[in-house]
């Protein structure tokens, strides 16, 4: 099977939302499928490192991507990062195309809506594993829920969950939310995030040195 992942962040890259991912692409590529993953070249938290322009991580293909270009600092011309999706998109046709969605109220075409209208003018299978926004953005108050932005993006996430074949969301709340857009229940499936146990262990003494020096007692924690 080839398998497509599109997300803002990836291996190497240390921020949160870029752990999952490789993890899945990874799981993916020792079951035997062929991954590629198209994503920022720039770290998110620190833009003045820039990652590999095409790098190949544990049978894992990455390709740069910058849809969010003069933020990022894109290295694509706009005709070429449209061929690299709509390629990308085209040869999984007939297989499954597992599209990582993780579009912010900031960015003028999420990669949600990108992959959304690729799969249908090419074929291929979508399926959306998401933040939800417009959604986060009002309840944090950096949009109006009436505003034309707001109506904006609602439209594209409504189209975005039309044309997926499956949505996975991280717990039931999410799942009812996900569910009063218009998503039939059968489409919609939990998958919470995993723990990274093997790796990240509890330490006492760190956590009472990380109270002392953030002034903080650890009995309010």
């Amino acid at each position: 099977m080839r398998v497509l992942l599109l997300n803002q962040t990836f291996y190497p890259d240390v921020v949160s939302t870029a752990h999952m991912p490789p993890d899945l692409a990874a799981g993916l590529a020792d079951a035997g499928h062929e991954v590629t993953v198209i994503a920022s070249r720039r770290a998110y938290d620190a833009p003045s490192r820039v990652f590999p322009a095409r790098e190949r991580w544990r049978n894992v293909r990455i390709l740069p991507r910058c849809f969010d270009g003069a933020r990022q600092g894109c290295t694509l011309e706009t005709g070429d990062r449209l061929r690299v999706v709509s390629a990308g998109v085209h040869h999984s046709a007939g297989d499954a195309a597992t599209i990582r969605c993780s579009g912010r109220h900031d960015e003028p075409a999420p990669d949600c809506v990108l992959a959304a209208l690729f799969v249908r003018l090419k074929g291929g299978v979508l399926a959306l594993d998401m933040d939800l926004n417009p959604d986060e953005a009002i309840a944090a108050g950096a949009l109006r829920r009436e505003s034309l932005m707001a109506r904006g993006l609602s439209r594209l996430l409504r189209f975005s969950l039309a044309a997926s074949s499956g949505v996975v969301v991280l717990d039931r709340f999410m799942r009812d939310r996900v569910i009063a857009k218009g998503v039939s229940p059968r489409r919609v499936a939990i998958l919470p995030p995993w723990s990274h146990s093997s790796v990240v262990h509890y330490d006492e003494r760190g956590r009472e040195r990380f109270a002392r020096r953030m002034d903080s007692p650890v009995s309010s924690w």
